[in-house]
């Protein structure tokens, strides 16, 4: 029997969300802050009814909550942060190429979120990724959630090689090439990706109609076709010379008190931000000085190769200027007519 919704933060989510727990269960949710410690609060299972001759018993938005508890590692990026990797992912930077052998994810398993770009929508994003020893093949689970409402899980989970490509293996009803359309730029690394359908919700969208299928699955890939980007331009802005802040959350006392009241535990993570503070991140490498040379404003410098000598070396994509100047979001090409 399912735990009682008025339970559930106290003894954990029951084993199934349906039509007479599910109000409750957005009232629960919609006090957590976290979407990680919002989706530990939702049962594994799903239960649909309506509209169904039978009902069906498919994968909920809580079918991961046992290895996102677990992961080594949870990222959360501030605003700011999440900002810049959406640049990375605009302007496909060269890190993005699937040849350079610095592209891989950073730990075997973590968990990163992040917020929406449009700070007035108040949406949060949530990925799992799993990967291989070498970090260029693996898995990613996501979700998505608004402020106060339930968290929901993408059915389409993401498969990547970035040795090999994947787009050969969609077949158009369980896996699915990955393409966006306005950013023909990703097409290659996009071409080391396919969506997967959760064979549940597979049966299900069939039952809604083989011909409203397609836009179902549309709609599905609109929250997926951007992780596998995003993920590796956070992993980019991680390992370049951008000043960030890790801010690692200390949660025990809080937990232990939540524990004697019967409360679900929340997740320890770390806060990743810009350090602001550190104003100018110019250095000396680029010539010249201050005095000589105008300080610029604070903008995004892509990934490139650096010759030097008999040395080639990758400079990996950083953020360069003084915050006090100003910011730079976005890049005017200017070409001479013929």
């Amino acid at each position: 029997m399912a735990t009682r919704p008025r339970d559930q933060e106290r003894n954990g989510p029951g084993e199934i969300m349906d039509s007479g727990n599910i109000a409750e269960i957005r009232s629960l949710t919609a006090r957590a802050t976290r979407l990680a410690d919002r989706i530990m609060l939702c049962p594994p299972k799903i239960r649909i009814s309506k509209g169904l001759p039978k009902p069906m018993l498919l994968t909920g938005v809580g079918c991961r909550n046992k290895e996102i508890a677990t992961v080594p590692v949870r990222y959360i990026l501030q605003p700011e942060v999440a900002f810049w990797c959406c640049e990375l992912v605009r302007s496909a930077d060269s890190y993005l190429d699937t040849r350079n052998p610095r592209m891989k994810m950073p730990h075997d398993s973590f968990w990163l979120e992040w917020p929406s770009e449009d700070a007035t929508s108040r949406h949060s994003f949530g990925a799992l990724v799993n990967s291989g020893p070498d970090g260029r093949s693996g898995e990613i689970h996501s979700w998505w959630a608004s402020e106060g409402a339930l968290p929901d899980l993408n059915v389409l989970s993401v498969e990547f090689d970035l040795d090999a490509p994947m787009a050969r293996a969609a077949n158009g009803r369980s896996a699915f090439a990955v393409r966006n359309a306005a950013l023909p730029q990703l097409d290659d690394l996009l071409s080391h990706v396919i969506a997967r359908l959760d064979p549940g919700w597979e049966e299900f969208l069939a039952r809604c109609g083989r011909e409203k299928f397609p836009q179902l699955i549309q709609e599905c890939m609109d929250n997926t076709w951007y992780l596998l980007p995003q993920i590796l331009a956070f992993v980019a802005v991680l390992e370049s010379r951008t000043p960030l802040t890790f801010l690692s959350s200390d949660l025990s006392r809080l937990n232990k008190a939540r524990q004697r009241r019967g409360k679900l535990p929340l997740l320890e993570h770390s806060e990743i931000g810009l350090d602001l503070a550190r104003g100018s991140i110019l250095s000396g490498e680029h010539g010249g000085s201050a005095q000589t040379r105008q300080t610029p404003r604070l903008h995004h410098v892509r990934g490139h190769l650096v010759h030097r000598g008999e040395t080639t070396f990758w400079r990996a994509p950083h953020l360069r200027g003084d915050i006090a100047l100003g910011v730079v979001k976005r890049t005017v090409t200017v070409r001479r007519s013929a």
